[in-house]
């Protein structure tokens, strides 16, 4: 019996006629010379908004570490499920507003010595160091008798 090819693949689905709601409207700017049909793309810069609340969320970790009595309880089983689960999702927003950016072509990276995702990681990672010590807190005041 001869061997049988592999079967094939189904074919892609169509794409949208309007584009995707995911990837970002380029403006163009008319330049004024020579060819009246050349544009200039303005460049795309890696989001902000997840950065700034990842921020935020970390300074509010470190109050919460820091500035808060330990017997809070509840607050701190708050501040631990937001700095494990809100970091990663806020990573998640970032990473996939940046690869939206990154694939239209114009895409220019923050100005200094590191990327934008050094950043980024930079800011998961204190804040998640900071959910894992007030789960700490936490557990350690429900466990201590009283």
């Amino acid at each position: 019996m001869a061997p049988q090819p592999p079967p094939r693949k189904p074919p892609l689905p169509p794409r949208p006629i309007g584009g995707s709601r995911l990837l970002p409207k380029v403006q163009t700017q008319r330049t004024g010379g020579g060819n009246a049909g050349s544009s200039k793309r303005q460049l795309a810069r890696p989001p902000l908004a997840p950065a700034v609340i990842c921020l935020t969320m970390v300074l509010l970790l470190v109050y919460a570490t820091f500035g808060v009595s330990r017997d809070a309880v509840n607050f701190h089983l708050f501040a631990s499920m937001v700095g494990l689960f809100g970091s990663v999702s806020l990573l998640g927003w970032f990473r996939q507003s940046l690869n939206i950016r990154r694939s239209t072509g114009a895409f220019s990276e923050w100005p200094g010595r590191w990327e934008s995702t050094r950043y980024m990681w930079l800011l998961v990672t204190l804040a998640w160091l900071g959910g894992a010590v007030n789960v700490y807190f936490t557990v350690y005041e429900l466990v201590r008798p009283k």
